[in-house]
């Protein structure tokens, strides 16, 4: 039996479009929070934690592999930046270090099951995250690339908001449904 029979699509568009705009307030919210709850004191720590990107990296990997989600990281960091607590300099080590972070959480979870293959993967994670960064590093002009390339989708999102909402439901919703359908 085809198990997409079941599947309401109606509650599912919907799931995922309440759960963006719940995540898009939170975002507001904690960035309105920082702005009003935060001092030079938070700021200088986190210019203490991230003068560079080799101690940004090392910040970013820490900071992951305790909270064990980049993606809570890389949120914090939007906060943070948008609260003008960091600059877009300083979060590119932490971003960096919170990819090598995540495979921290892969690792420790495929060295408990103790099976071959659960290790095989989170040993490919962290050497695929570690090879990228060895790859970006030392060349600054690709170092610089992904910072251009956002500062330029920055400015566009700021002329038309509705381009990187179109970009998202494009990518992440539409194209993802497009691949499931065609290959079912």
């Amino acid at each position: 039996m085809d198990g997409s029979a079941g599947i309401n699509w109606f509650d599912v568009f919907f799931g995922l479009t309440g759960g963006l705009a719940i995540f898009l307030f939170g975002m507001t919210q904690m960035t309105d929070a920082l702005k009003a709850a935060a001092g030079e004191g938070l700021k200088s720590a986190l210019a203490k934690l991230t003068p560079n990107r080799v101690t940004g990296a090392l910040t970013g990997a820490a900071v992951t592999a305790v909270i064990q989600s980049s993606s809570v990281t890389t949120v914090l960091l939007v906060g943070f930046i948008s609260a003008g607590l960091m600059t877009l300099q300083q979060s590119i080590g932490v971003i960096l270090g919170a990819n090598v972070g995540t495979t921290i959480t892969a690792m420790l979870a495929a060295l408990a099951v103790g099976e071959i293959h659960a290790v095989t993967v989170a040993f490919a994670h962290l050497l695929f995250n570690v090879c990228g960064i060895l790859v970006i590093w030392p060349l600054p002009a690709l170092r610089r690339l992904p910072i251009a390339m956002a500062e330029r989708m920055t400015s566009i999102a700021m002329h038309s908001r509705i381009i990187p909402v179109a970009w998202v439901l494009m990518f992440f919703f539409a194209l993802p449904f497009a691949a499931i359908l065609l290959l079912r």
